[in-house]
């Protein structure tokens, strides 16, 4: 009886912790996967938010070269004096700027002198100085980049690729601004930011983020600090011998925008500092960021063994009541009734029927938990249900299109042969995709012309908002991540995290698809004459491989054909 006992008691406890052990390694993954994708997101949106303050500052510092371009173009005596008052005003209040100067063509202002160049700039005890009258003889401006670029350029305002300048031993980032006067350009006004109010700044930011923060030129030249080497732009990313550096700047060639890598020992995250051509790069040490991720799984692991050993106590004590103590009771009754046989047939058999009725009622209460179980998840389809609908009353355009989404990516996951455990995910993910929108303005949801930059942003703002929504309700954990996720592409030039491929979870790749198509075939406030099933297929096809994963793409063909048959 002992050992019959050992042996239930030794297998039941064995594949327990097997089923405990595969289910406490897959949370534990995913709950560190979740959490570093979400710290992710918060890293970029940082990277984001500290781009858009430093090109506020530059666009501040760009505002008084524009004020001062419109005061000479509207001034027909040109009077200088006036000019220097106003840079001396505004170098002076700008924490930034290093000077600014005025430049015309040859022989505009004066036929005999041949010359235009007044330049006011802060020393290094900050006291401002006025240089002379440059001549293009003394110096060139006729052939920096900044001055030609402004004649060139459509654009009011002109940055200039960063360049080091050896006689002042710094590093120039010159806006320059079109002098417009009767209806032509006349000239040039330039204000400087230089590498001594920069690096400051950079530090400062270094500081308050705990991270290596420095700035990258498209073609990858450092302004800044990184790794605890100070660089002035006279260093390339490619050429500075550090693997990690070279492979963020291979990773930078692929991003158009905002975006972050993981690399060895660092995750980079960046952004664009508006259109000056700069993107401002932060690093962060992997350890930093996860050991709060690694100290959170090792308290879930704690956690699990703890309900092992209770566990493990609970099916010793039901083993003994309901399994050893019945057997033992039927042995010793037939015994004390006839002490020559060794158990009584009949009476076992009576026993082991009781025994059957136990387990029956056990099943009878697994069927009615499975049943609770079921209705549970009609409650909580019908919440989904409620929720879909309160976007579509947002979105007077979108009537349907989440249900539609859905129908698509279901059958088209069956054809992919996604389990049957993610349906419900799938379908939970694609009901509430643009649940996020429900923070977006119905003006601009529903604005027939063209958004603005600004109103684009607010727009892109709703897989975040979406996830913020949905990321602690127990069930919907995946769900919000593919969300999050949901206008990402597959080639990594998406929103809001820039990541492709297999880094996509397969869920999110069909709701890409599904909602693409959907969307191209109905009525929205931009385009009132939808796109045809053809159309819209051969545009699927076309952005199979860029945009869209093309294992999905084929499986969502396969089923709207067989939908139209």
């Amino acid at each position: 009886m002992k050992t019959t006992k050992n042996l239930i008691f030794i297998s039941v406890v064995t594949m327990a912790f097997i089923i405990f052990c595969i289910q406490a390694v897959y949370n534990i993954y995913t709950q560190q996967k979740e959490s570093f994708l979400l710290k992710e997101t918060l890293l970029i949106n940082s990277a984001v938010k500290e781009a858009k303050t430093f090109d506020y500052l530059i666009g501040e510092v760009s505002q008084s070269a524009r004020v001062l371009a419109l005061l000479i173009g509207n001034d027909e005596k040109l009077q200088p004096i006036i000019y220097d008052e106003f840079i001396r005003d505004n170098i002076s209040k700008e924490t930034i700027a290093f000077g600014m100067g005025y430049w015309f063509e040859p022989y505009y202002v004066d036929k005999d002198i041949k010359y235009y160049g007044p330049y006011i700039y802060k020393d290094y005890d900050d006291q401002l100085v006025r240089t002379i009258e440059y001549s293009n003889e003394m110096y060139d401006y006729l052939n920096q980049d900044w001055y030609r670029n402004s004649f060139q350029s459509d654009k009011l305002v002109v940055y200039s690729t960063p360049f080091y300048d050896e006689y002042l031993d710094t590093v120039f980032l010159t806006a320059a601004v079109k002098i417009i006067n009767n209806g032509q350009q006349v000239g040039v006004v330039s204000i400087d930011i230089t590498s001594r109010e920069v690096d400051e700044y950079l530090r400062k930011m270094s500081e308050k983020n705990n991270a290596t923060t420095f700035i990258l030129t498209e073609d990858g030249y450092f302004w800044g600090e990184g790794g605890g080497v100070e660089f002035d732009f006279q260093d390339n990313i490619m050429e500075s011998g550090n693997d990690e550096y070279i492979k963020l700047a291979t990773a930078l060639k692929k991003s158009d925008n905002a975006g972050a890598v993981r690399l060895d020992r660092h995750i980079f995250v960046w952004s664009n500092i508006g259109d000056t051509g700069l993107r401002l790069t932060m690093g962060y040490p992997i350890a930093n960021i996860m050991y709060p991720i690694y100290k959170r799984s090792f308290l879930y692991f704690i956690y699990f063994l703890f309900a092992m050993i209770i566990f493990i106590f609970l099916l010793n004590v039901i083993l003994v009541r309901r399994i050893e103590r019945p057997l033992v009771n039927i042995i010793n009754q037939n015994l004390s009734e006839d002490p020559n046989a060794t158990i009584n047939i009949k009476l076992f058999r009576n026993k082991i029927s009781d025994f059957d009725s136990m387990i029956q009622l056990i099943q009878g209460l697994l069927s009615e938990r499975q049943q609770h179980i079921y209705e549970l998840q009609k409650g909580y389809i019908v919440t989904v249900r409620s929720l879909s609908s309160a976007i579509e009353a947002k979105d007077k355009y979108t009537k349907g299109h989440c249900e539609n989404v859905t129908k698509f990516s279901i059958e088209t996951a069956k054809i992919l042969g996604v389990p049957n455990e993610d349906l419900n995910v799938l379908e939970y993910a694609a009901l509430l995709h643009d649940v996020g929108k429900i923070g977006v303005p119905s003006s601009i949801l529903n604005k027939p012309s063209m958004l603005t930059d600004k109103e684009f942003d607010i727009i892109r703002s709703h897989p975040m908002i979406g996830y913020e929504i949905l990321k602690d309700i127990d069930f919907l954990k995946r769900s919000a991540l593919i969300v999050l996720q949901h206008h990402e592409r597959f080639d990594g030039k998406g929103y809001p995290r820039g990541i492709e491929k297999d880094e996509l979870d397969l869920l999110t790749r069909i709701i890409t698809v599904t909602d693409a198509y959907d969307a191209m075939t109905s009525a929205r406030p931009y385009r009132t004459n939808p796109l045809s099933h053809e159309e819209a297929i051969k545009i699927l096809t076309e952005c199979s491989g860029t945009q869209f994963d093309p294992q999905v793409v084929d499986a969502f063909i396969r089923v709207m054909n067989k939908n139209i048959r």
